[in-house]
């Protein structure tokens, strides 16, 4: 499913650049906005994965004891994820927790790197002339993004 976006991946690296043809970026430029992408995606995939536990260690709080799980883990998986569950809460603490955990592993983190790398991207001179090229670079970064997360994410679901 995921690499049915890759055809569209392409058609937008194709069709974005086009309005900037009286002023193209400079040799390189598109590339370097692609690498922009990949990076802030393996940014991301590091960084999400620390802050993720974290969520989930404040949601447990700390009357889990995390030995105690790691060693009812090795025998009985089960068992371990029942007891992380019943002291989570119900319904609606699972669902505020998932709010807060979008918000800050995919939102804040995701977007802000995007962000980041893509001011670092577009530092060279003569890259960004009018506002219309800080859009198109900034949608560059973002569909190089999608793509590779597309891309990870089936690879991660298959094996």
């Amino acid at each position: 499913m995921g690499f049915i976006g890759l055809p569209v991946s392409i058609f937008l690296y194709w069709l974005m650049p086009r309005p900037k043809k009286e002023a193209p970026f400079p040799k390189g430029g598109l590339l370097r906005l692609v690498i922009a992408g990949a990076v802030s995606v393996l940014l991301s995939t590091l960084i999400s994965v620390p802050v993720s536990m974290l969520i989930a260690l404040l949601r447990t709080g700390t009357s889990l004891n995390l030995r105690e799980v790691f060693l009812l883990a090795q025998s009985d998986p089960a068992a371990a994820k029942e007891m992380i569950q019943s002291i989570s809460g119900g319904p609606w603490s699972k669902a505020i927790w998932s709010v807060i955990n979008m918000f800050f592993s995919a939102g804040l983190l995701e977007e802000g790197l995007k962000y980041l790398t893509c001011r670092k991207a577009i530092k060279k001179e003569g890259m960004i002339l009018t506002w219309m090229d800080c859009v198109i670079a900034f949608a560059i970064i973002g569909i190089s993004f999608e793509m590779l997360e597309n891309i990870f994410s089936v690879l991660m679901v298959n094996y």
